[in-house]
């Protein structure tokens, strides 16, 4: 659930990145929520994946700090493009 990710990643993080799914289903937070959080604090950059993409979620996460958004069933090349374009982004 999203609280006990949230306390393990500030327990142990910081990490390089993190793939959030907007839906997390009973937690707390959504996938957009959960971001924030982790943005807001470092402790990680943020992908988000979700099966259900909008336009209002993208700016919701955009918002947020979020700027790769991943819609379900991603391809593996697409998850890796993805994440580069983070750790490219990490040192700019």
């Amino acid at each position: 659930n999203s609280t006990q990710a949230l306390e393990l990643l500030r327990t142990s993080g910081p990490y390089d990145f993190a793939v959030v799914d907007n839906d997390l289903g009973a937690s707390k937070l959504n996938g957009v929520a959960l971001s924030k959080e982790l943005i807001a604090n470092g402790l990680a950059h943020v992908v988000g994946f979700t099966g259900n993409y909008s336009q209002s979620l993208a700016t919701d996460w955009q918002a947020v700090g979020v700027s790769q958004i991943l819609v379900k069933p991603a391809k593996i090349e697409d998850i890796l493009t993805a994440l580069r374009a983070l750790k490219v982004g990490a040192k700019a």
